[in-house]
Order: C-alpha cells, then structure tokens, then sequence
C-alpha cells in the first residue's frame, strides 16, 4: 500500500510539472482541465451531455428540436 501511495505521490508531482509547462506555454489550465475530464468520460455519458446541451441550446434560442431516437439494432 506504502507504494502506491509512493506512486501516487509522484504521478501527482509530474500532473503539477506538466501544469506549470503547459500554464508556461500559454495554454488556458481550466480549459485543459475541462478537455481532459470530457475525454475521460464513457461515450454514454458524453452522448448524454451532447444531448442536454443541445436540448438547452435549441430551448434557450427557440430553435426547433427534432429528435429522432435510432431503434436498437438487434
């Protein structure tokens, strides 16, 4: 257990390394966070998103929204 927290201890130095490099070369560190959180999520959870905001979209500018929900293919 005392070694994997060793571990984790150092992977957490080199994420706040590689922030610092990054913040240093101009990039946006919240943006960055935010594209790596996305991009872990499962494609379950990313469709759900992509849906609600453009549900919130299509609500907020009166857009209409026609939603065609594909039949499972079995």
């Amino acid at each position: 257990m005392e070694r994997l927290m060793d571990e984790i201890d150092g992977l957490k130095a080199d994420l706040k390394d590689l922030r610092s490099e990054v913040k240093s070369a101009g990039f946006n560190i919240k943006a960055l966070d935010k594209l790596v959180a996305i991009r872990r999520k499962d494609a379950g959870e990313q469709e759900a998103e992509l849906l609600n905001d453009l549900m919130l979209y299509a609500h907020a500018t009166g857009a209409p929204l026609d939603i065609v929900v594909p039949e499972s293919a079995e």
